[in-house]
């Protein structure tokens, strides 16, 4: 969402994909340690685990997470007066969930 995948990783930051990845695969923990540890995908190459990210659904999960959030905060927006500031509040969440990385 947002950024390149597999860039928070290299960081050492946890994101919401990586605990459905390793809730789904715990077995890849010792490999996601490594890349956190090192900053590289030196010996676990970033294709793979964008392969295991996917096929475990973690992806899929953390944009329908986003996707609920998303919803939340438009429909907040329905208790706001009407205004060009309202506008443009309420197009955040679908710029963020829409926006390429």
């Amino acid at each position: 969402l947002g950024k390149a995948a597999g860039v928070d990783l290299l960081e050492g930051k946890v994101t919401l994909p990586l605990i459905y990845l390793l809730e789904e695969e715990p077995g890849m923990r010792p490999s996601v340690q490594t890349v956190m540890r090192e900053g590289s995908y030196g010996e676990f190459p970033r294709a793979e685990f964008m392969r295991a990210a996917e096929k475990a659904g973690a992806l899929e999960r953390a944009r329908a997470r986003a996707a609920t959030y998303a919803e939340a905060a438009a429909a907040s927006l329905d208790a706001v007066k009407p205004s060009v500031y309202a506008d443009a509040l309420g197009s955040i969440p679908s710029y963020i969930l829409e926006r390429e990385t």
